[in-house]
């Protein structure tokens, strides 16, 4: 049984992280990113489509997980995209509610990443916002706010979002 426990101690020490699917993100009618199912040549997908001339925006609810120590978080996130130069920019903003709270409450302030997509066609670039401060605590429900701002990028195409990873 000794070999068990260090296999759970390394993995321990790799991290925890909440993965946000586009599958389970909540799309709004008016200005959402769309979302898509593709059937790709070898295993079919979700993506959400951010327009090129729009700002679009998308959602996801979760449980912050009880091992969650109340520091900062890392949003990476993972997207593709149909142009192999320019900037593409997301804004992220989060909510976190206790039993008891108001749920439709404004979210925190925007953190905002611009990078260079990658120089390859479809290929997966990651952006990651400077550390968020999101003052969750373990058990709170979380509202996650993934938003395209295209006043800020230069990206010729829609970008594809595959999934949102939230580190802590």
């Amino acid at each position: 049984m000794a070999w068990k426990r260090l296999i759970f101690d390394a993995d321990y020490d790799k991290g925890r992280r909440m993965i946000l699917s586009p599958a389970g993100a909540i799309v709004p009618e008016s200005g959402g990113a769309e979302q898509a199912k593709t059937d790709g040549t070898n295993f079919s997908y979700y993506t959400l489509n951010f327009d090129k001339d729009a700002d679009e925006e998308a959602y996801w609810e979760c449980i912050v997980p009880d091992d969650y120590d109340g520091g900062n978080v890392v949003a990476n996130i993972w997207y593709k995209s149909t142009v192999n130069a320019g900037t593409v920019s997301f804004d992220i903003a989060v909510l976190g509610r206790e039993e008891g709270e108001n749920f439709d409450n404004a979210l925190g302030a925007a953190q905002t990443v611009t990078e260079n997509v990658p120089a390859t066609v479809n290929a997966i670039g990651i952006c990651a916002p400077t550390n968020l401060a999101p003052g969750w605590a373990a058990g709170d429900l979380v509202v996650v706010k993934l938003l395209r701002d295209v006043s800020d990028d230069n990206a010729s195409a829609d970008n594809s979002v595959v999934m949102v990873e939230v580190g802590y």
